[in-house]
């Protein structure tokens, strides 16, 4: 693995899967957990933060810089790792799958609401009708 990257403010990249991990030596990104369905922001790291790299293909970890970000290979420094990928995406599609459930809720209220309403216009336009 190289000794560290520099990503310049406003650019992004898809970090190398390995064993060790990652320490921000200055700046500031957000990081985010990738796969083929969807891209969800983990946390913003920031200089002094360090955090383990992606040891698993089917994930990506994909930095974007807020600032001009230097990292440095994090071999041999203890790397949190709270969470593993595959619980942290599962967590994401649970997330997904609640969002969208609200949605089609809203939109299926949304649409028997619509039908009352016209209703109620037809009756007011017929009831115009007949009083001239």
């Amino acid at each position: 693995m190289s000794e560290g990257m520099v990503l310049i403010a406003g650019t992004s990249r898809a970090l190398p899967t390995w064993d060790g991990g990652w320490h921000v030596e200055a700046g500031s990104a957000e990081l985010y957990l990738v796969t083929a369905e969807r891209r969800r922001l983990i946390r913003t790291v920031e200089c002094g933060d360090s955090f383990s790299a992606s040891t698993d293909n089917r994930f990506t970890l994909m930095l974007v810089a807020l600032e001009d970000v230097q990292l440095k290979s994090a071999l041999g420094r203890d790397c949190p790792s709270s969470v593993s990928l595959a619980d942290l995406d599962a967590r994401f599609a649970a997330d997904d799958a609640e969002r969208d459930g609200a949605a089609q809720a809203r939109i299926a209220q949304a649409r028997g609401e619509g039908v009352r309403a016209g209703g109620l216009i037809a009756a007011l336009a017929q009831g115009a009708a007949r009083f001239g």
